[in-house]
């Protein structure tokens, strides 16, 4: 049986991984993890190293205080506000670029 603070600590990074909306696939094809372990390491089957938890802190932009702290959840949807303003802002400005660039009729 795996100890608690390794099945929290891989529903935290499920939880983190669903709120960028990242499938495991992405994850694994970007990271280089297998995708049976990261399977294994969300559910808490497997202990997970240190170098695995810092590769999946560095892929989401998160430190391993905001993983071991209760708080993550506000840490999350606070970087996915500001993942949707940000792409707000690219959409807008792409509008405008392509606005000038083929004019519309008024």
């Amino acid at each position: 049986m795996r100890k608690s603070y390794d099945v929290r600590i891989g529903g935290i990074l499920k939880a983190v991984r669903e709120s960028f909306s990242c499938t495991q696939d992405q994850v694994c094809n970007d990271t280089g993890i297998d995708i049976s372990r990261l399977r294994r390491l969300e559910h808490g089957k497997v202990k997970m190293y240190a170098d695995e938890l810092f590769e999946l802190c560095v892929y989401f932009g998160i430190s391993f205080e905001q993983v071991m702290r209760k708080d993550i959840f506000d840490t999350m949807v606070q970087a996915k506000q500001e993942r949707e303003a940000e792409f707000k802002k690219l959409v807008e400005k792409e509008k405008l670029r392509l606005g000038s660039i083929f004019p519309t009729k008024n």
